[in-house]
């Protein structure tokens, strides 16, 4: 049973999700409950895969997950601005933001 290929995997009742937020509690519960490994280890590799994404960006790298997405990082120019408050024009500076672009699997899925 993989469950990174986005296919329907049995035993999950998608029907039961009552909130259309799921936290990582619930998806280490849930992956735990699908695949029968204990929660401790699924939260380790959960933990594991972020620090992963989460460095990989961090130098600059793009992640591309087969039939998930990719995730990059974009920058992000200064701009003209002005504070709503006091109407005072401002300088918003340039940063860099993370982007995500769903694949071809998850869109046709969620469409």
């Amino acid at each position: 049973m993989w469950l990174c290929r986005m296919q329907p995997v049995a035993g999950i009742n998608h029907k039961s999700i009552s909130h259309p937020i799921m936290n990582k509690t619930e998806l280490v519960a849930t992956v735990a409950d699908v695949t029968g490994v204990s929660r401790a280890d699924v939260r380790t590799v959960i933990d594991s895969c972020l620090d992963i994404i989460i460095d990989t960006l961090e130098k600059d790298g793009k992640v591309a997950l087969a039939g998930f997405g990719t995730f990059s990082v974009s920058e992000k120019m200064a701009r003209a601005g002005y504070n709503p408050h006091t109407g005072e024009h401002m300088e918003i500076p340039g940063r860099r933001a993370v982007r995500f672009k769903g694949g071809a699997a998850m869109d046709s899925r969620i469409r």
